[in-house]
């Protein structure tokens, strides 16, 4: 089979790390679809060569069904693998051998999760390079450099509105280290969190109003800020929500960008980050299940929403889960903002994970 080693590829790509598009070695690889016996896939795939990696007692079977070549793979040979980033629908699969020149295969995104999923029922690990610990400091407080905010960009938002009716207008402002609200000045710099929801009203199937709610979560204060509204006393539903999406802009730049950047600070210096019902590490998110304690791991890290729900879960151990909601959980905006972000971009999650 026409495969390429380490050397082969580094020499291709650079020490970049991290791939985004190389035109020309896409053709030089073969293309792998699955694992066989785990998928439905048909043999055959128009974007190029299947290689079938068949799971067996003492090893792995690696078939070019064009051909019909096969290597096999002892368990034992393998030393570890890892996934190189090519595209959001293209990874290269990189097999870590002991003694050998590694292997590279070419797969789908959604197929090379069933590979990894084997690789780690099977008790072998994904490969990542040896750091320091001055290296890994480093890489983090890159990540958390780029939740700052633009030189030129400051926040300040300020408008006058009814938040009910029969009552009188109040106003709002908002800037880089203050909430003033109905009278009283609230330090941003206590804050711990945000939540936030929209709900609507229905009255016999049809819609007659949208309350939005914003709560401000401070230290030390058991009671939250509440900014709340409806769409039927701040003039139609286009004006209640550009009102509701520039306040919660305003508190994102302002508490949800320095709750992240505190707890990549934490993760540089190798602390924990205590909240609610888990803790963050630069590792992923330690929490307890059935009193045993249980960590998901960054980069197996994955996303499920229901309403304005979410489900932080492994993506090899479906019970391996916690579910956090936006109106209810301080935390909850702050690590799904951080979540996406490192799942969207590999390079980010690379500076953390290694």
């Amino acid at each position: 089979m026409q495969v390429m080693n380490r050397k082969q590829l580094t020499a291709e790509l650079g020490k970049a790390g991290i791939f985004k598009s190389f035109p020309g070695i896409y053709d030089r690889m073969r293309y792998t679809s699955g694992i066989s016996g785990f998928d439905s896939l048909p043999k055959k795939h128009k974007e190029g060569l299947v290689i079938s990696f068949v799971g067996r007692p003492e090893g792995i079977e690696i078939r070019a069904n064009d051909t019909g070549d096969a290597t096999a793979l002892r368990y034992d040979q393998i030393k570890s693998w890892d996934i190189l980033e090519f595209n959001e629908k293209r990874h290269y699969l990189h097999i870590h051998l002991h003694h050998q020149k590694d292997l590279v295969f070419n797969f789908l995104q959604d197929k090379g999760h069933d590979i990894v999923a084997y690789f780690k029922k099977i008790g072998i690990e994904r490969h990542k390079e040896e750091r320091s610990e001055s290296a890994i400091k480093e890489a983090i407080l890159s990540l958390r450099a780029a939740y700052d905010l633009p030189p030129d960009q400051h926040t300040y938002f300020e408008q006058e509105f009814k938040p009910g009716p029969l009552v009188k207008a109040k106003t709002i402002k908002i800037s880089s280290n203050a909430l003033e609200w109905k009278g009283e000045v609230y330090e941003l710099s206590n804050a711990r969190g945000i939540t936030y929801s929209k709900t609507e009203h229905r009255v016999n199937g049809i819609k007659t109003n949208t309350e939005f709610q914003i709560h401000l979560h401070l230290n030390e204060v058991k009671k939250p800020i509440k900014i709340n509204f409806n769409k039927s006393v701040t003039g139609g539903g286009k004006q209640s929500e550009l009102l509701y999406n520039n306040i919660l802009d305003a508190l994102f730049n302002t508490v949800t960008r320095r709750q992240i950047q505190t707890w990549l600070t934490k993760f540089s210096n190798n602390e924990r980050v205590s909240c609610n019902n888990f803790e963050l590490s630069r590792k992923g998110i330690h929490h307890q299940r059935k009193n045993e304690d249980r960590i998901i791991l960054w980069e197996d890290l994955t996303l499920e929403f229901f309403q304005m729900n979410i489900t932080f879960k492994s993506r090899y151990d479906k019970k391996n889960r916690i579910l956090l909601g936006l109106p209810h959980d301080p935390d909850c905006w702050a690590l799904y903002s951080l979540s996406e972000y490192l799942i969207k971009e590999p390079a980010a999650m690379r500076l953390l994970v290694g």
